[in-house]
């Protein structure tokens, strides 16, 4: 899905067979494949709710392994189509806060306009305590 996100060229036929193998394979998935995976899906525009779902699940159960571009591209995906997972958003802002100085300026960026968009209110503990420093 990745790649028919990147070539940016329409290809139903072949996004509904992969949204197909991607969720008979979630189960499989590293947390790289998760995260490119929603990523495609928002880049495409492509409508998978119960996709999304159960890649949110992926997510969350195995979200300590996510590197900071995985948490930045989960966000911004969310957000662009519009699904909200607020455990899985919680979970994601928390790591983001105690891994902050891994985000690069475009990471930083795109959750921040996650939040915007989605209105996510960032609880003071979930940002671990009274200072960001």
């Amino acid at each position: 899905l990745w790649a028919l996100a990147t070539m940016q060229e329409p290809h139903p036929e072949l996004v509904k067979v992969f949204c197909a193998l991607a969720s008979s394979k979630s189960a499989e998935f590293n947390p790289q494949d998760t995260a490119n995976t929603l990523w495609a899906l928002a880049t495409m525009e492509e409508q998978q709710p119960a996709l999304v779902a159960q890649l949110c699940g992926v997510a969350t159960s195995r979200s300590a392994a996510f590197d900071a571009q995985g948490i930045a591209n989960i966000l911004w995906a969310l957000a662009t189509m519009q699904e909200r997972h607020p455990e899985l958003e919680a979970i994601l802002c928390k790591l983001a806060v105690a891994r902050r100085s891994e985000f690069s300026a475009q990471g930083i960026s795109n959750i921040v306009w996650a939040l915007a968009i989605t209105h996510m209110e960032v609880q003071r503990p979930m940002l671990g305590g009274n200072s960001l420093d």
